[in-house]
């Protein structure tokens, strides 16, 4: 009797283990997105800060569409997800694979950048203070992607422009800052970091994080142009009411008189910078 009750039991244990499985299979399995289609969803959740989530959408990229031209896209911003998630050593071994496997040029300069914002992120844990290592090493490899002749990568390069900027800024070299933030609006005037670029060049000191998602570009746009109009333009100085500064407009948004359009939370974002439209 006891013989037969651990048979049924051991069936039974069996049976739940194998429809387990079998779910989750078909779970796994399933994917009925286009490479696009599935790195435009990772890209929404990167950018509303889900980046667990954004790294598993990339992941099944890599698992659905192998020898998709994608594949290195997917790589650079699961890098990017492991930055944010705060797991560098993952993130350092994905980088070092595309730079190791890669052998298309075009994306070179991408991979140095991603490169170089592990190296300015590492920065933070660096106790020498702001004129660290790290930071001289994030540029080197940010200049790396600029000088790269064999690509035409305008986004990567921007991108790589404003970063040094940023990095110049947490070093306290603001004449430097402004120097690779000017470079951006005169070399890349057509990329979003264009915008980004003017909104630090009213305050170079400022090194919040930017976000390059089209929603809060167009939003930046709307606050550069309050913050650039003369006063015969500006009807609030008829007023002698004051157009907010940079700062007030990154931190306290609803206080401006001249929009109600929140500006969106950004603030740590910085990996919305790489996400590619």
């Amino acid at each position: 009797m006891k013989r037969t009750m651990l048979l049924s039991l051991l069936s039974l244990i069996l049976l739940l283990a194998f429809f387990s499985c079998g779910g989750k299979k078909e779970t796994v399995l399933q994917e009925t997105r286009s490479p696009e289609q599935i790195l435009q969803d990772g890209d929404l959740l990167f950018a509303q800060g889900q980046y667990q989530k954004a790294l598993d959408t990339y992941q099944r990229l890599l698992i659905f569409y192998p020898t998709s031209e994608l594949d290195i896209d997917a790589k650079l911003r699961m890098a990017e997800c492991y930055n944010k998630l705060e797991k560098y050593e993952q993130q350092m071994d994905i980088l070092l694979q595309i730079l190791k496997e890669n052998l298309i040029p075009e994306k070179v300069p991408a991979i140095y950048v991603q490169i170089g914002k592990y190296y300015e992120e590492s920065a933070r844990f660096n106790p020498q203070g702001t004129d660290t290592a790290d930071y001289k090493t994030a540029i080197d490899y940010f200049n790396r992607a600029i000088k790269y002749e064999d690509s035409n990568d305008d986004w990567a390069k921007a991108e790589a422009k404003y970063r040094m900027g940023l990095v110049y800024a947490k070093m306290g070299k603001l004449d430097l800052a402004r120097e690779a933030y000017e470079k951006v609006l005169t070399e890349n005037p057509e990329t979003p970091f264009a915008v980004l670029a003017q909104m630090k060049l009213q305050q170079p000191e400022n090194t919040a994080e930017l976000s390059t998602f089209p929603d809060s570009v167009e939003v930046y746009k709307t606050r550069l142009g309050a913050l650039l109009q003369t006063p015969a333009e500006n009807p609030q100085s008829e007023q002698n009411v004051p157009v907010p500064s940079l700062e007030e407009y990154i931190q306290h948004p609803t206080n401006n008189p001249d929009t109600s359009e929140q500006l969106p939370d950004t603030t740590g974002q910085a990996a919305d910078t790489t996400q590619q439209q």
